[in-house]
């Protein structure tokens, strides 16, 4: 893997209102909340997205994968949970913010 984002998501797969994006984004929250040990919400009190979850739509959007997005979330554990300076930085706007994201796809074993 170059880094790149991959194809973009199939029309099919990228349901009406952007729902298969909502529900995989969910699932990366989920999981990035049992690896990393925290509990960052997926929708605000009065059922919105939070921005957390509209980070990772945007990851999705451009064309990534949830499954490229849980694998960065656990490298990123793996690497940064024990460093107390740099498990501060195991949350969504870190992970998966435009900036660096790609940086860390391409850290991925293939």
């Amino acid at each position: 893997m170059s880094g790149s984002p991959p194809d973009p998501m199939p029309p099919d797969q990228a349901r009406v209102n952007g729902r298969a994006y909502v529900e995989e984004a969910e699932k990366v929250v989920t999981y990035l909340n049992a690896t990393a040990g925290r509990s960052f919400p997926f929708r605000t009190p009065a059922g919105g997205l939070t921005a957390n979850a509209k980070i990772i739509i945007a990851r999705l959007k451009q064309g990534y994968t949830g499954e490229q997005l849980r694998e960065v979330a656990h490298l990123k554990s793996e690497q940064w949970k024990a460093d107390a300076k740099m498990a501060e930085y195991l949350r969504p706007e870190t992970l998966f913010g435009e900036r660096k994201f790609s940086q860390y796809v391409g850290e991925l074993k293939l």
